[in-house]
């Protein structure tokens, strides 16, 4: 979707969360946000934060409820008061309510502020719901007489869902590609993740393939009809303001709206979002490897935790801790010398991963631990199925 210059005049808004007192700005626009149309002045906003644990000075309440004035924040709310005086009277009409950017702001940055820090689950749910939305909508639009209100839940739901669908996969990549740049990520917990990348990401990318194609097809059809769709939405009643400022109005009611949704499924450009979700489940997994790699080559031995002698005090066999899985299952295998194993692995369909050969991909680490010069590798045997090359001494 497109995304519209910024107004630099509204940089302002964002000042409060860092300012020195952000906790008072934020006490107070938690006040503020409570509710619709909140109106306050200075000695309630004073009072009410005293209810909740946080003493602030009338004086200082006023002083920031007018610096939330001057950012853009909240707006003045002029009202009759019966007063015993001029000095009650001047207060009084000294209240304040929330503006639109600043509530929504503030919302959002409320919301952040309490999120996880854990990985977002992907809403892959909605991808089916968004191709039965549109069947809907193409279904109104081939009736003789369309019920608007209808047809404007149905678009709504669409681009609602789309919303929802890219935000979360955004959140989800970034989260991913927090924990696969990191250095110290190794052993159980480097398993865990190897799992979700294998498994889940599978899942989302094989939801993607399965749906995009319908949701592109529908949207193009969509298209075709957009004239009598968009005509049936302006029969709605809607906001018009007598001084002439633009509405914002839901997606979905313009043509610009569609063709973009159009050009996130459009699969003959590589910029379309399935082809994106491809390409970074096929990133994702190359720094998967690359962290196997890290991880084998770091130890010095070919895999962490390999012993140098031999066999362990007790005399038991030697156990290594492989960088793909993190377990310590020991198994015997004839090698040649200077090899280990070869790891191959066969990815899922429709994961959009690489293949080598056209069925699977196979890595080879040269063996460096301590039993190579007799062709006997005591190791543990990883997720990744791992085969003893042939013809082995």
């Amino acid at each position: 979707m497109g995304t519209p210059l910024a107004d630099r005049s509204r940089h302002g808004l964002f000042r409060y969360l860092t300012a020195d007192e952000s906790a008072d700005y934020l006490a107070i626009m938690d006040l503020f946000s409570a509710t619709l149309l909140t109106d306050l002045s200075a000695a309630e906003v004073a009072a009410e934060l005293a209810e909740r644990g946080l003493a602030v000075d009338r004086d200082i309440a006023e002083t920031r409820c007018r610096q939330l004035v001057a950012w853009g924040n909240l707006v003045p709310s002029l009202r009759d008061a019966r007063v015993s005086t001029v000095a009650e009277y001047i207060r009084s009409r000294s209240r304040y309510q929330v503006s639109k950017l600043g509530g929504r702001l503030h919302r959002e940055a409320v919301a952040i502020l309490h999120a996880s820090d854990g990985a977002r689950e992907v809403a892959r749910e909605l991808l089916g719901q968004i191709v039965q939305s549109l069947d809907r909508i193409l279904a109104m639009l081939d009736r003789n007489q369309i019920d608007a209100d209808a047809l404007a839940g149905e678009v709504t739901t669409v681009f609602g869902n789309q919303r929802v669908f890219t935000e979360s996969v955004r959140d989800f990549y970034a989260y991913l590609a927090g924990i696969l740049s990191r250095y110290d990520l190794g052993g159980e917990e480097y398993a865990q993740f190897k799992e979700l990348l294998l498994v889940y990401i599978d899942l989302i990318t094989a939801d993607v393939n399965r749906h995009a194609p319908a949701v592109a097809h529908r949207i193009g059809s969509v298209l075709e009809l957009i004239d009598p769709l968009l005509d049936a939405l302006t029969q709605l009643p809607s906001l018009t303001l007598p001084d002439g400022t633009p509405v914002e109005r839901s997606q979905g009611r313009t043509r610009s709206d569609w063709e973009e949704l159009a050009s996130w499924y459009d699969a003959s450009h590589g910029a379309s979002g399935p082809e994106q979700l491809r390409a970074a489940a096929g990133q994702a997994l190359g720094q998967l490897i690359t962290n196997a790699k890290r991880l084998l080559d770091s130890s010095g031995t070919g895999f962490p935790g390999v012993p140098t002698s031999s066999g362990s005090p007790d005399g038991s066999p030697p156990l290594m801790t492989t960088a793909l899985t993190g377990s310590t299952r020991p198994h015997s295998a004839p090698i040649r010398p200077g090899i280990c194993c070869s790891a191959r692995m066969s990815p899922t369909r429709g994961s959009g991963l690489p293949r080598h050969g056209g069925t699977q991909i196979r890595y080879t680490f040269p063996c460096r631990c301590a039993n190579a010069a007799t062709a006997r590798c005591e190791g543990a045997v990883p997720a990744f199925p791992i085969r003893p090359p042939t013809g082995s001494a």
